[in-house]
C-alpha cells in the first residue's frame, strides 16, 4: 500500500522526474540571445493553449485603484494536473490595505466553461472574460459567487509584450520537440474601470492595472521549484518581473522575464534580471526562510532602438504580509503531511505590499521616484 501511495504522489509532486540535467532545458534567455528580447504580441498570442495534457494556464488582471487603499487581482485558471479531467476556477482577491479584516479571497469551480472568439475569451455559466474585437481591451463580468460580484473592463495603454518571438522556456533532450514548455505575455500598463463587489460591499476599482497570461505546459512542480514575481506600480512606471528556478532534474537553472513600461510604449523588455533575498526570517509554521528584504534588478537595454543600457533597482524592506498561502491546503491534512514527508513537496505563497524608492536609469538619464511594491515569493521544494 506505500508503495502505491508513494508512487502515485511522486508521479504528482515531482519525485519520479529523472536528472535530465541542465542541457535538458532552453530557456527563453538563450533563444533571444544578444538580440531585442521585446516583440509585440501577434494575434495568435491572444489564444489560450489549453494543452490536452498536464497543464496549468492562467490569465491574471493586477488592479490598483484609484479610490481606497485597495490592491486586487482576478484570475482564470485553466488545469488539468495528471487526470483525464480539465477543470477551471475563478479567483478574486481584494486586499484591503488599511482594513486587513475586510480582505476578500474567492475561490470558485467552474462548470460549463468554453472558449469563444477563436479562442480568445473565456465563457462559462454566470462568468465572461471577453477581448473585445480590437484587442486593445477585456471586458470581465463574474457573478458565480455573490462574496465577490466582478464588472469591469481593462483597457491596455502600453503595447502589449512578449520575450523572444516565441516567448518560450522549452524542456526536454531535443529542443526542436520539447516535452513541456513556458511562457508569458504581458500588458504592462492599462486603465481599469468597473467595480467588485466584496461581501456586499460596492468596490471601485477604478484606476490602473497590468495583466499577464502565463502558461505551464507540464506537470508545474517538475518545471519549477522556487517563483518570484514583483510589480512596481507608480504613476508615470510599470514594471514587471517574473522567475523560475527549475528543480534539480533540469539543473537549477533560473529564468527571469520582466519589462518596464510606460503609457506611451515599452521602455524594455529585459532578461538581464535578478532577485536577491537580502534578508530572511524562519517561518516556523512552514520551516521556509521567508523573506524580509529583497533586491531587484531589472537589466537590458531600449526597446525601441536597443542601444542605450536600461536598469531599475529596488531594494525593497517588504512591509506588512498580506498572505501566507497554503497550496496544498485543499487536500486532506493526513495526505497533506504524507505528501510532505515522502516528497518533500511544501508549497507555499508569500504576498507583500510595500512603499520603495526606485532607480531608474535609461541611457545619461537617472530617475529616483517612489512607488508602490506588489511581490510574491513560492517556495514548492
Amino acid at each position: 500500500m506505500k508503495a502505491w501511495l508513494q508512487s502515485n504522489i511522486a508521479y504528482y509532486t515531482g519525485t519520479a522526474e529523472p536528472i535530465y540535467g541542465r542541457e535538458a532545458i532552453e530557456t527563453v534567455e538563450e533563444v533571444v540571445g544578444d538580440s531585442n528580447p521585446f516583440h509585440e504580441l501577434e494575434p495568435i498570442d491572444y489564444q489560450w493553449d489549453t494543452p490536452a495534457s498536464s497543464h496549468v494556464e492562467t490569465e491574471t488582471f493586477y488592479i490598483k485603484p484609484v479610490t481606497g487603499n485597495y490592491m486586487c487581482f482576478v484570475q482564470i485558471i485553466h488545469s488539468n494536473l495528471g487526470s483525464w479531467t480539465t477543470t477551471a476556477q475563478v479567483v478574486c482577491r481584494v486586499f484591503d490595505l488599511s482594513n486587513p479584516e475586510n480582505d476578500l479571497w474567492t475561490s470558485t469551480n467552474l462548470s460549463e466553461f468554453t472558449f469563444e472568439d477563436n479562442k480568445q475569451s473565456f465563457k462559462a455559466d454566470k462568468v465572461s472574460f471577453q477581448l473585445q474585437p480590437d484587442r486593445r481591451s477585456y471586458k470581465v463580468q463574474c457573478s458565480v459567487c455573490m462574496d465577490s460580484i466582478i464588472d469591469f473592463t481593462f483597457e491596455r495603454l502600453a503595447p502589449p509584450f512578449k520575450i523572444g518571438e516565441h516567448a518560450t522556456t522549452s524542456y526536454g533532450t531535443d529542443h526542436t520537440k520539447p516535452w513541456a514548455t513556458m511562457k508569458h505575455s504581458f500588458w504592462p500598463r492599462a486603465s481599469v474601470t468597473g467595480s467588485i463587489v466584496a461581501h456586499g460591499k460596492v468596490i471601485d476599482v477604478t484606476g490602473s492595472g497590468m495583466f499577464v497570461h502565463a502558461l505551464q505546459n507540464g506537470k508545474p512542480q517538475h518545471l519549477g521549484c522556487a517563483w518570484e514575481f514583483a510589480l512596481l506600480l507608480h504613476s508615470k512606471y510599470t514594471a514587471v518581473m517574473m522567475q523560475f528556478k527549475t528543480p534539480p532534474s533540469y539543473g537549477s537553472a533560473v529564468v527571469n522575464v520582466g519589462g518596464i513600461a510606460t503609457d506611451e510604449g515599452v521602455v524594455a523588455a529585459t532578461v538581464k534580471n535578478s532577485v536577491v533575498h537580502k534578508a530572511t526570517k524562519l517561518d516556523p509554521d512552514t520551516e521556509w526562510q521567508e523573506p524580509t528584504r529583497i533586491e531587484y534588478v531589472w537589466s537590458g537595454k531600449d526597446a525601441e532602438t536597443f542601444t542605450k543600457d536600461v536598469k531599475l533597482e529596488v531594494d525593497a524592506e517588504l512591509g506588512r504580509r498580506l498572505e501566507r498561502i497554503d497550496v496544498l491546503s485543499e487536500i486532506p491534512s493526513w495526505l497533506r503531511g504524507f505528501v510532505h514527508g515522502i516528497s518533500g513537496t511544501k508549497p507555499f505563497i508569500y504576498q507583500y505590499n510595500s512603499p520603495v524608492t526606485f532607480s531608474l536609469t535609461i541611457g545619461d538619464e537617472v530617475i529616483h521616484e517612489d512607488a508602490v511594491l506588489f511581490n510574491e515569493t513560492t517556495f514548492i521544494s
